[in-house]
């Protein structure tokens, strides 16, 4: 029973609206019909229609274009060492804000100690051998007759000598590399930024320079922006431009322009008919993120605006307007003129002109479609044009 009053109550008021929205167009298409009968009636008499005009004037165009946008870190490092040994500590977290220097893994050096001992024993009995031939070699060699020995035996003891020299310079060379690595068993932070990934465990043994965490610098944040291409040319190393960010309602963030990114094209080398080009225009924006509340990942909407000053005239005004070609009628001495004008972008209500009319010109802004070149016309204010705000309030 409940349901039942329910869908009633639900379908009586799909019908008021519907009933409603049918009355609203009956009564606009009532007052069209009204207003060109009432042109053609002050036609056919010679009296002059009443229109709504405004001036042509110069003035302050504010443009603006937005888009959508996907915010990513200004640098990412992947960290890691010139290390092989177990990992005996993590000393960082997820997330966690680094400066460039701080440790971020410490390595177990016991396996690299009982491998250094090694080395340093057998670099002390090469010190050894080379030390006990050295005497034996410089007594040998002032002996000019070689009546202790032969001369294959000198040579064969010169031989051994020098092997001697060459494995103790390959053992103190070791030696050295070894405590240079027990030395720098840390994994240190090359810049500042946040710890953004982890890929390592306790235990667990890295390759030389396997990445085992990434650092993202986050101040500045960059933002990966699409644009239409038609908006091409409102964007510039000098247009402002504001950021916001669903995440953090009402707060604005500025922003500056770095570069466009190259046009995304598909291709198809098998179907040159199905390659097409990626027609957005991307760009990034860098904003500044000194206390990291912006992150990698976030969405956004970037604006940009600039503000021109010239002449301009009020969208309503045009007639049949295509790319950038219009009309409108001038009106001259109670007289409706129709020009063609051209005319660029749109913004706030108005389009710059670029050509085809002049300041101080009056157009037709209300009533002109009911007009044709050369009809009689009576200006009235906008408070008497029957459609009250429909007209831009002029910039300053």
């Amino acid at each position: 029973m409940k349901c039942n009053k329910l869908c009633s109550i639900g379908v009586t008021i799909l019908l008021l609206g519907a009933i409603a929205a049918t009355a609203y167009l009956a009564l606009k298409a009532m007052r069209a019909h009204q207003l060109r009968y009432s042109a053609d009636q002050a036609r056919a008499a010679g009296k002059p229609i009443p229109v709504t005009t405004w001036q042509i004037e110069a003035g302050n165009i504010n443009w603006s274009v937005g888009a959508e946008c996907t915010a990513y870190a200004s640098l990412v490092i992947q960290q890691g060492g010139n290390m092989s040994e177990p990992l005996s500590s993590i000393d960082v977290e997820l997330g966690q804000e680094v400066k460039r220097g701080d440790v971020l893994f410490q390595a177990d050096p016991s396996r690299l100690q009982v491998e250094l001992d090694n080395v340093l024993a057998s670099e002390a009995e090469a010190q050894q051998l080379v030390k006990n031939l050295e005497p034996f070699l410089s007594s040998v060699r002032k002996d000019e007759n070689k009546t202790l020995m032969r001369i294959a035996d000198v040579v064969q003891v010169e031989n051994a000598a020098g092997q001697a020299r060459t494995q103790l310079a390959r053992l103190t060379l070791e030696s050295k590399l070894l405590k240079y690595r027990r030395e720098n068993l840390s994994i240190r932070a090359t810049i500042d930024g946040v710890v953004t990934a982890i890929n390592a465990v306790v235990g667990g043994e890295p390759r030389n320079f396997e990445a085992l965490a990434e650092i993202s610098r986050l101040d500045p944040l960059h933002t990966h922006c699409v644009f239409a291409q038609e908006d091409y040319g409102f964007i510039d190393q000098n247009s402002p431009a504001t950021l916001t960010f669903p995440a953090l309602p009402g707060e604005r963030f500025d922003a500056t322009f770095k570069e466009f990114l190259p046009t995304v094209t598909a291709y198809d080398p098998a179907n040159a008919d199905a390659n097409q080009t990626d027609p957005s225009l991307q760009a990034v924006f860098t904003v500044a993120n000194p206390d990291t509340r912006l992150l990698p990942g976030m969405a956004a909407l970037v604006r940009l605006g600039r503000t021109e000053h010239g002449l301009r005239v009020p969208a309503i005004a045009l007639i049949g307007p295509m790319e950038n070609r219009a009309q409108v009628f001038v009106v001259e001495r109670a007289v409706a003129h129709l020009r063609e004008i051209e005319v660029g972008p749109y913004a706030d209500g108005f389009v710059r002109v670029e050509s085809g009319l002049e300041a101080g010109q009056r157009v037709v802004v209300a009533g002109q479609v009911h007009l044709v070149d050369g009809d009689l016309v009576r200006e009235l204010p906008e408070s008497d044009a029957g459609v009250p705000g429909l007209f831009p309030t002029p910039n300053p």
